[in-house]
């Protein structure tokens, strides 16, 4: 018997003890296991090992009788996220578990994870760690939509003008410039501000004044100017406010 497996008779895992290794020439290695339920199981090894199976099948029927939520999304988010995290087999393990990322103690129980979770805001939402190099825990973890965790990516280039930090798609569906040309704007030197909004479309360009942020027919009815008038006087000051005020 491998040493390996000298050392995994006798020991609990989750509700199994192993009472011995079956090992067949060319297959898979079993275990042959006492659940606390009572029952004799053979169960693979490695299911063993990594917690993907840890009792006879008792845990799970009576994880059905205890919250009723077994096929819920709720439910298949929090098995995907242990089984990421803890399973070698799983093919995400390696930017999981692989890599250090962790469930917290308390999140072991799914009855604790809906708790501090809640219901899936709708089926766009996914679970999304805050700092991607954290564990899965109440303080790191929301409920997010594909477009808010790509922002959460830690590659993710965000852009400071007119008073706010946005990544450059969210620029880009604010003021209507494209994002490739605000990425080739920033790249080419160009000021923030400029970047994200030179040759935007008369209705969406952004216009700062006075520590406010308006688009053009914003400011045309915020102070009761003809939205033309102001548009041709923003054009000849380049885009400065303060300027095209100052126009006869």
């Amino acid at each position: 018997m491998r040493a390996s497996d000298v050392e995994l008779v006798g020991k609990k895992l989750n509700r199994l003890t192993v009472i011995s290794i079956i090992r067949q020439t060319g297959k898979r290695a079993y275990c042959s296991c006492i659940c606390e339920c009572g029952n004799s199981v053979v169960i693979l090894r490695q299911s063993v090992v990594s917690g993907t199976t840890k009792s006879c099948g008792c845990w799970n029927t009576q994880r059905r009788r205890t919250h009723h939520m077994s096929e819920s999304p709720e439910y298949n988010t929090w098995e995907g996220m242990n089984r990421r995290c803890t399973d070698p087999s799983c093919k995400a393990f390696r930017r999981y578990g692989g890599r250090g990322i962790t469930v917290c103690d308390r999140w072991k129980s799914f009855e604790n994870f809906f708790s501090d979770m809640g219901n899936r805001p709708s089926a766009k939402h996914s679970l999304d760690r805050i700092d991607n190099d954290g564990p899965y825990s109440p303080e790191n973890c929301r409920w997010a939509t594909v477009d808010e965790q790509a922002a959460n990516k830690g590659n993710t280039v965000r852009v400071s003008a007119f008073g706010k930090r946005l990544t450059i798609k969210e620029w880009a569906l604010r003021t209507g410039v494209h994002p490739v040309t605000i990425r080739g704007r920033l790249r080419s030197g160009w000021e923030p501000q400029k970047a994200v909004s030179a040759n935007a479309s008369w209705t969406t360009r952004l216009i700062a004044y006075r520590g406010e942020i308006r688009t053009l027919t914003e400011w045309s009815k915020a102070l009761d100017m003809n939205r033309a008038k102001l548009k041709e006087r923003l054009k000849k000051t380049d885009w400065c406010m303060e300027g095209a005020l100052a126009k006869p």
